[in-house]
């Protein structure tokens, strides 16, 4: 892991001793520090953990452990522990922070790196770590072994690395030997259910806990610990809350380990003048270089760019041929032909070597397949950017990847050619996949009242600012969100490929064709308008504005023609599952009222989709160059996206104006939504001039009065936090 270096123990551990046996002072002295030499232990922050147990019904629960205190607490009892993680998620140093723990409470703990243990005898794997951590002078050793075993503790890291063979083997040496043994390895996902179930009711004193991701409360505090060791000088509240969001929008395309966000914050001060958008300067100068980073430190024998190469057109070749998964000869004859093609000299051996050791190929029965789905989704962009500036015909691939657009592994290569590639002319052909898979569809309208059931709807907005609790409880909900599509990612990674012509038909999958299409169109805007012509833009953004309302229609028109045969339909079904469990009966009108309510969050959900991915200082001149004023949908989209620039006279004039001109329930609730939600996320406004004009226009007396009372409250909330 370039996140922590082997072998090391913040000298902070070595503060006590349990008789003659000390550690070594080479072992104890030696301090982690990070790619720019700023301690870790600096600005450390636990990720948490994870796990499943049974209540007393046998029902599965899971239980997080969020503080690294409770977590020691948590193991102090227990013989045998696994903990699990990705790669680069932290597992290292927490054995490590293990290690201080146990030792600081007058116990021994030895740690062992399982890449160390391969080639020495088993029995000799207690005496060789203690020789490496431990002072063995006056006969420390003999005294090791004569303590009571409840002292021996033993913490083996990288177990992923053993054979099952060779750990099996040393797992039954070890609890001989040792009242504790955590096991720290990576995931690996299991997909038999029948063995997880027995495990889980069999063997429940094998516990695992996995290492959560640093989702956006925990990732918040990481980037805050580590701004505040910088040498520049920042407004860490604002810096913090920009550096995650940018992160938050792109979520699914990031890695929420420690290494990657200390690298995103590295280049993000290195960069600090040439600002990093929701596009292409977070993916190029980040993402890309760091698969290319990890390639490099691996690669010996061989020049990265041939490693680089042969795997774009590995990644090709198993992507257009639907498979996950290929022999050594495949791979050989790629190499030769780029051999051939390209006249290189490749050693086949030092190109797996490579590939396998920068994480980016796994083997697995003598076979090989891309660690995950984005990693073959980026190299499978580059191919065929490659072979379009080769002037190679790939029109059919293209096509075949807009048509199967619903599957998240064509998603996501479209996404990077749009975003990594550099290259507009992509760009064009997306839009026109656009336009002709929305074509003839109608748009949702409110001034024709095409989908009339939900325009009078009254959401239940509050009628003042969020305060102090509401802003954490906003925070974790993101995080939830984060873990969601983080595990939706586990699940689909599965078989990345299991799908047929047949499946494209389905209902569902049209929809998400639809909304793939809006989520990479509203991406690329910010990352490319600055290399656009106006002419493009423009046609750029009449998709932002038209195609949600296309998609939003299309989800709606049947329920509202058929609005009361569906209501109906839907409250008999409801109040027969609700008698079945004993909840108390609903009314239909309480049933239409619950629909309605659903319908309207998901326009506003899409619109402040479209609005946070599509809007940035660089994109909103194009975005209010568009012809909007004719079109009450166009001007609530239009009045979110410019909530997302923080100028607050530009968007508190354009408050005041919709909400003079726009009548319908719907229309109101949206105005009010996005009136808290920027005030949600510019918590250091201050409320006069134009804010104050909005508050009188949108709010009552009481309710402007309680909201300058939650402002006061959050001040003082914020400057005692400061303090403290």
């Amino acid at each position: 892991s370039l996140y922590l270096p082997n072998k090391i123990i913040d000298s902070k551990i070595c503060t006590s001793s349990f008789g003659d046996i000390e550690l070594r002072n080479d072992f104890q002295d030696q301090i982690v520090y990070d790619s720019c030499k700023r301690k870790i232990d600096d600005y450390y922050v636990f990720p948490g953990v994870t796990y499943n147990t049974l209540d007393e019904k046998n029902n599965i629960q899971r239980v997080d452990i969020d503080d690294e205190q409770k977590l020691f607490n948590f193991l102090d009892n227990r013989s045998h522990t696994v903990i699990t993680g990705e790669h680069k998620s932290g597992k290292s140093l927490l054995a490590r922070r293990i290690f201080k723990y146990f030792y600081d409470n007058g116990k021994k703990p030895l740690l062992i790196e399982a890449s160390n243990i391969n080639n020495r005898r088993i029995e000799k794997t207690i005496d060789y770590a203690f020789q490496e951590e431990y002072k063995t002078d006056d006969c420390a050793y003999e005294k090791y072994k004569q303590l009571d075993k409840s002292q021996r503790i033993i913490i083996i890291d990288e177990a992923d690395m053993l054979s099952s063979r060779t750990l099996d083997k040393l797992m039954n040496f070890l609890e001989k030997q040792m009242s504790q043994i955590i096991v720290c390895s990576e995931d690996h996902i299991d997909l038999n259910v029948r063995k997880q179930v027995v495990d889980t009711l069999v063997h429940e004193d094998d516990l695992t806990l996995n290492i959560k991701p640093f989702l956006y409360d925990k990732r918040k505090i990481l980037i805050s610990n580590i701004l505040k060791h910088s040498s520049k000088d920042y407004n860490i509240e604002v810096e913090t809350r920009k550096i995650n969001d940018l992160i938050n929008m792109q979520v699914k395309y990031f890695n929420l380990d420690p290494e990657f966000i200390i690298s995103f914050v590295n280049q993000y001060e290195m960069d600090i003048n040439f600002k990093f958008t929701a596009g292409i300067n977070v993916f190029n100068v980040v993402y890309e270089s760091s698969i290319k980073n990890q390639i490099i430190v691996n690669s010996a024998g061989i020049d990265p760019t041939h490693v680089i190469n042969i795997l774009r057109e590995l990644a090709y070749k198993m992507h257009f041929e639907k498979r996950s998964s290929v022999k050594i000869a495949d791979i050989s004859q790629i190499a030769e032909d780029y051999k051939k093609n390209y006249r290189q000299k490749v050693s086949i051996r030092a190109f797996i070597d490579a590939a396998l050791n920068a994480k980016i190929l796994i083997e697995n029965e003598n076979e090989y397949r891309f660690k995950d789905r984005t990693i073959i989704a980026y190299f499978v962009a580059q191919a065929l950017n490659q072979k379009y500036n080769q002037a190679e015909d790939i029109k059919q691939n293209l096509k075949l990847l807009l048509k199967e657009l619903c599957f998240s592994i064509n998603s996501d290569i479209v996404l990077f050619l749009a975003l990594i590639t550099n290259n507009p002319k992509f760009i064009n052909v997306i839009i026109e996949g656009a336009k002709q898979h929305f074509e003839n569809q109608e748009e949702l309208s409110f001034d024709k009242k095409n989908v009339e059931y939900i325009l009078d709807t009254n959401l239940p907005i509050k009628d003042s600012l969020p305060d102090k609790d509401e802003k954490k409880q906003r925070e974790n909900e993101l995080a939830k969100q984060e873990e969601k599509v983080k595990l939706t990612d586990l699940i689909e990674l599965v078989n990345e490929y299991d799908y047929t012509e047949a499946d494209l038909e389905k209902f569902e999958n049209k929809v998400i064709i639809s909304f793939k299409y809006l989520e990479i169109l509203s991406k690329t805007l910010p990352a490319f308008c600055q290399n656009m012509k106006a002419n493009q833009q423009d046609r750029l953004v009449e998709i932002i504005y038209r195609c949600p309302n296309q998609f939003l229609f299309m989800i709606f028109k049947d329920i509202a023609d058929n609005i009361d045969e569906f209501t109906n339909d839907l409250y008999s079904e409801i109040s027969a599952l609700r008698k079945e469990k004993n909840i108390a009966e609903i009314s239909i009108q309480g049933v239409r009222k619950v629909l309605k309510q659903i319908s309207s969050v998901i326009v506003i959900a899409l619109y402040q989709f479209m609005a946070s991915t599509c809007s940035n200082e660089q994109s909103i001149e194009a975005l209010n160059a568009f012809g909007f004023t004719n079109n009450s949908n166009y001007k609530l989209q239009n009045l979110m996206m410019v909530a997302r620039t923080n100028d607050v006279n530009a968007f508190s004039k354009k408050v005041k104006a919709l909400d003079k001109q726009l009548e319908n329930n719907l229309s109101k609730s949206i105005i009010r939504f996005t009136v808290r939600d920027f005030f949600l996320r510019n918590s250091n406004i201050k409320l006069y001039g134009e804010a104050q004009s909005l508050m009188d226009q949108l709010f009552s007396n009481s309710a402007q009065q309680e909201i300058k009372m939650n402002m006061v409250k959050n001040k003082l909330i914020d400057k005692d936090c400061n303090q403290g």
